[in-house]
């Protein structure tokens, strides 16, 4: 998969096989990571789907507001 957007150091915006998009969290995977790239899947602890794209919005900015570890 790749990134469609950073959202910060551990959180990324990727889109499915369906075209959903996914928030996938996990430490470090987002770190000096654009665009485009390829996701690490091995860097991934968790996915989220939502199926609403306001929803979806909104969780984006939800997980923005996470504090670094």
């Amino acid at each position: 998969m790749k990134i469609i957007r950073v959202l910060n150091t551990n959180a990324v915006v990727s889109v499915d096989s369906q075209g959903m998009e996914l928030i996938m969290t996990g430490p470090g995977m987002g770190f000096k990571k654009r665009k485009g790239e390829n996701i690490d899947q091995s860097l991934v602890d968790k996915t989220y789907h939502l199926e609403n794209k306001e929803e979806s919005k909104r969780l984006q900015e939800v997980v923005k507001e996470i504090p670094y570890m």
